[in-house]
């Protein structure tokens, strides 16, 4: 299991990519790229080509947009969503098996001295989780750099209040610094069942690593009741309506979709 949590996240670059390399025929695509081995059975032409196009991103967003969320391509502007770095974040773990150890280097030093949680409002907890914890326990699990590993933790100890909930299933919106945990409006009160049920892969994997068994917990308790809550006799089996309410525990809407706010649930039911 220790290696989960990135098996999924880096399953389809190790197959592009077939862990990092340069060829051996000719000069790497991307100019300067920092060199790298390459493995039998590596398709070259495409490592590089994707090694290049990486680079050319990150390069742009380390130019306009250093430890922000995103940088707008067209106007070169940074842009804040999360605040908490998420291109840097999210990119650790790809920089890693891209063997781009500065880079990587540099992002992890950014990670110990300048990323802080609690200050930020009004962040999904399913964005947060899948992409900032995620992106930074994949990066310890390929690494072993601790920094990254304190910050998953520091995270993850924000984050569990989002389950204080009647039923223990997660609110979908919180704020750190104000603790509001709610769900929008246009919600009237309910959660998105991929907010509730695609949180477990990461929740479980820190606890693992970290020896702290609460955050596999409150993750755990949201698929028993999804298990062993009542559903409408029409509902096929193995489908679950697009809205649930976190303070009944009941469904909130009928819509079925493997679409947009379902469709990562269905992922983590494989994935767990």
């Amino acid at each position: 299991f220790a290696r989960m949590l990135a098996s999924w996240r880096v399953w389809f670059l190790t197959a592009a990519l077939a862990i990092p390399g340069a060829s051996t025929d000719g000069e790497c695509a991307a100019e300067d790229a920092p060199p790298a081995v390459v493995r039998r059975g590596a398709q070259v032409e495409r490592q590089n080509a994707t090694r290049s196009a990486f680079l050319h991103a990150w390069r742009s967003y380390a130019t306009y947009a250093w430890g922000q969320d995103e940088v707008n391509p067209v106007s070169r502007l940074a842009v804040s969503s999360f605040g908490m770095g998420l291109t840097l974040v999210d990119s650790l773990d790809t920089m890693h098996l891209m063997g781009l150890s500065e880079e990587f280097a540099a992002a992890v030093a950014w990670v110990r001295t300048r990323l802080r949680f609690g200050e930020q409002e009004e962040i999904n907890v399913f964005e947060v989780t899948i992409r900032v914890l995620g992106g930074l326990l994949s990066a310890y699990e390929l690494s072993g750099e601790r920094s990254v590993l304190d910050a998953a933790d520091e995270l993850g100890q924000r984050l569990v209040f989002a389950f204080d909930s009647p039923t223990g299933l997660p609110y979908g919106t919180v704020g750190l610094k104000s603790r509001k945990r709610y769900n929008p409006t246009w919600s009237r009160g309910a959660s998105t069942v991929a907010e509730v049920a695609t949180l477990q892969v990461e929740f479980r994997a820190l606890s693992r690593h970290t020896r702290k068994p609460v955050y596999e917990a409150v993750a755990q308790r949201v698929m028993a009741h999804l298990r062993e809550m009542s559903r409408p006799s029409a509902l096929p089996r193995g489908l679950y309506p697009t809205m649930i309410s976190p303070v009944s525990g009941e469904f909130a809407s009928s819509d079925l979709t493997l679409g947009a706010r379902a469709d990562s649930a269905y992922e983590y039911l494989l994935k767990q």
